[in-house]
């Protein structure tokens, strides 16, 4: 049981390490796209706000591509520091390690389904709306 725990601890913090990235990097190229498409027209706070408005939409869309990499970054982690190595040769089998890092996508999906989603489409629906109005 305690193992379960430190992998799915392991697991949410490569998964927020993941997002964290992806949502910076994100934000730098929707800014930089929303400045070359709006140009002088609104202003730094405006191109800002368009910017956040549109990062639900397209990190909901990503979490999938997310879950992958944070699972990839996990099992590398785990590699390089031999924790694998120690969990296999106390013979717990590789599939029942894998069981922890399930529940915690299980529950993150559920999450993102119920309260993601609405942020998301809300989010996106004004975002439609204003980048019509400029």
């Amino acid at each position: 049981m305690t193992l379960h725990l430190y992998i799915a601890r392991r697991f949410f913090s490569s998964f927020l390490i993941v997002l964290t990235s992806l949502s910076a990097l994100f934000i730098m190229l929707d800014t930089i796209e929303n400045l070359r498409r709006f140009g002088g027209r609104i202003s730094m706070i405006e191109i800002t706000e368009l910017t956040f408005l549109n990062l639900p939409g397209v990190m909901y869309k990503i979490l999938p591509l997310v879950v992958v990499l944070a699972t990839l970054f996990m099992f590398l982690g785990l590699s390089r520091s031999s924790e694998l190595v120690v969990t296999r040769a106390a013979g717990r089998p590789a599939l029942l390690t894998m069981i922890a890092p399930a529940m915690v996508v299980l529950l993150l999906g559920a999450l993102g389904l119920i309260l993601i989603n609405p942020i998301a489409a809300a989010t996106s629906k004004e975002y439609n709306r204003l980048t019509r109005f400029y």
